[in-house]
């Protein structure tokens, strides 16, 4: 799937920019929201984070505003890979700061420039499309990473109505229940999980492509220890030698 290949490659890039297309392609933020998002409206601890500013374009200038909706302006539970996506961003971050020194600029934004700074809508988008060019990709929008968020909402049985934030759908009094056959490209039916677990719905490669939390050699999934003798290949998918 292109959305897993794009990952795939800016992951294995170290792309500076890589946890904002993950927090778009994943959890279905838009654009102008993931550019206005604050370390202050992320909670990593509880694995959630409120929209409640985006960066709006008009012409070349910029300015924080609110949500485009009011539906906009909602708590999005975050899945294990994200907040980890995350968590390596903010180790990033500080790095960055520390190397700026008095040119930092204490925005509070996650998202930055190496000074702290904003960074523009139309620079992700570029980058985006430079990245997607690296990786051999066709052409893609920015845009189609929030759709696939909406199969993987499905996929792990997350309540619809509020995943409609995900297809940019308009609100209105009393909008119907979507389901699976509004979208065409979901998947079959699946058992219920967990709303924070994320099903591997973009095809991504086995391979430790994705920012995780610091766990030592030998660890397994959350800490747990593997005794398998070293070797090449892992002995269970979810090993690493």
């Amino acid at each position: 799937m292109q959305t897993g290949a794009f990952l795939d490659h800016a992951a294995a890039a170290d792309d500076d920019r890589y946890a904002l297309y993950h927090l778009v392609a994943y959890r279905g933020l838009r654009r102008g929201e993931a550019c206005g998002l604050h370390w202050t409206d992320v909670d990593l601890d509880s694995a959630q984070l409120t929209v409640r500013w985006q960066l709006a374009q008009l012409g070349w200038a910029t300015s924080l505003k609110a949500p485009e909706t009011d539906s906009s302006e909602d708590v999005v539970a975050l899945d294990a890979e994200t907040v980890a996506a995350l968590r390596a961003h903010r180790r990033r971050q500080r790095k960055q700061r520390l190397a700026a020194g008095p040119a930092w600029v204490d925005s509070g934004l996650v998202f930055t420039t190496p000074t702290g700074q904003a960074v523009h809508p139309a620079e992700v988008t570029d980058h985006f499309q430079h990245l997607a060019r690296q990786a051999g990709l066709p052409p893609i929008r920015l845009h189609n990473l929030r759709h696939g968020a909406a199969t993987l909402a499905l996929a792990a049985g997350v309540d619809m109505k509020p995943s409609r934030r995900y297809c940019g759908t308009p609100p209105s009094p009393s909008p119907p229940t979507p389901t699976p056959a509004s979208y065409p490209n979901s998947p079959p039916e699946q058992p219920r999980r967990p709303p924070r677990s994320s099903p591997d719905g973009y095809g991504r490669s086995r391979m430790e492509n994705r920012p995780r939390p610091d766990s030592g050699p030998g660890r397994v999934g959350r800490g747990r220890r593997c005794d398998a003798p070293a070797r090449r290949v892992p002995c269970r998918p979810h090993c690493r030698p």
